[in-house]
């Protein structure tokens, strides 16, 4: 008891010494807030290279690195499911001889079957050899219910950073005169076929401190980008804005989240009848997981009220939230003492 006081006095007195002297001491790594200048770079680069050097120089390490090859590379890897579209089922898939990879999709009753009859839609590695880019695969998002059009996204070299463009799933072919977006940490989702939500860099003071899009503006099919109109702005402190949609079997709900910290975020669902988006009630802790039966499935992170405590998995109603009428929440599933929430995911009426 006598230590731990002593030890609880001692961090007392230095946490005290520590915020006396904040004001006074620079911090000597605030250089380092400057993501993209020339010194933070280099300093990542040594930094990398110093990294490189201890684990290449770890005994076995070779071994290692040629057998983990060989098993990303080995054709008999399981084909995980991406998007179901309709009667197709897509597949991402890389191998030795598809390093940057296929975007491909088979019948959904074939692959079903064990059988899957695979059909190409996106090399990535004859594109880049086509454009001379060194594209990275950043995924694509094709619109319900006939998932005809689709924006994909790729990155050049990689990066966080990517170029949208629309591309046409049944002529497997990028479409003349459609929606592209430049180079960017970009965050991008169809309203309609003819409109997008999108949150990008439009210049000076549309980017957090995080380096990431700050505004989220709706823009229209053959208008430039610059046309577009604003619908939501987050802080510069914040994390940064991203657009996204819950499709609830015919119905899509576009929406926009405005990640305030790391481990806060406000979600925005598109008023009812209107084109402007306002705040649901969904609290700034928890996790919105998915849609069922025009219902957000939601995580509580921290309680709510006295009849939601933390680890509870409820529902809210779309519908009431998007016109802003009152909103009861539903229990889905409260926490115990033995399995805890990780994942959820909802299929046609089935939540799993």
């Amino acid at each position: 008891m006598i230590r731990a006081s002593l030890a609880a006095l001692a961090l007392s007195c230095s946490i005290t010494a520590v915020a006396t002297a904040a004001p006074q001491d620079k911090d000597p790594w605030l250089w380092l807030e400057d993501i993209e200048g020339t010194k933070a770079l280099d300093w990542v680069k040594k930094e990398n290279a110093a990294t490189d050097k201890l684990i290449t120089a770890r005994p076995g390490f070779e071994a290692d690195r040629k057998r983990a090859r060989e098993i990303l590379d080995d054709d008999r890897q399981i084909a995980e499911p991406g998007e179901v579209m309709g009667d197709a089922i897509s597949n991402f898939w890389r191998d030795a001889n598809n390093p940057r990879g296929i975007w491909r999709q088979s019948p959904l009753d074939a692959y079903l079957a064990g059988k899957p009859e695979w059909t190409t839609l996106i090399d990535v590695d004859a594109l880049g050899k086509a454009e001379k880019q060194s594209w990275v695969w950043h995924g694509a998002d094709c619109l319900a219910p006939d998932y005809k059009r689709c924006l994909v996204s790729l990155s050049p070299g990689g990066t966080d950073a990517d170029i949208v463009r629309e591309w046409d799933r049944t002529t497997k072919s990028f479409v003349d005169g459609g929606f592209t977006l430049p180079q960017a940490k970009s965050s991008v989702t169809w309203e309609d076929a003819d409109t997008l939500l999108v949150a990008t860099d439009y210049g000076e003071g549309s980017m957090t401190a995080s380096g990431y899009p700050r505004i989220v503006k709706r823009w229209k099919r053959g208008t430039p980008l610059s046309a577009a109109a604003t619908v939501a702005e987050g802080e510069t402190e914040d994390v940064g804005m991203n657009v996204f949609a819950l499709v609830d079997g015919d119905k899509r709900w576009p929406m926009i989240s405005r990640g305030k910290t790391f481990y806060t975020t406000d979600y925005l669902i598109r008023v009812v009848g209107g084109e402007t988006y306002h705040p649901t009630i969904i609290p700034d802790t928890a996790s919105l997981r998915d849609v069922l039966d025009g219902q957000a499935i939601v995580f509580l992170n921290k309680g709510l009220g006295e009849g939601f405590p933390a680890g509870s998995l409820i529902s809210l109603s779309l519908e009431d939230m998007s016109a802003d009428r009152p909103v009861a929440g539903i229990p889905v599933k409260g926490p115990n003492q033995a399995p805890a929430i990780e994942g959820v995911s909802a299929a046609d009426n089935t939540l799993w």
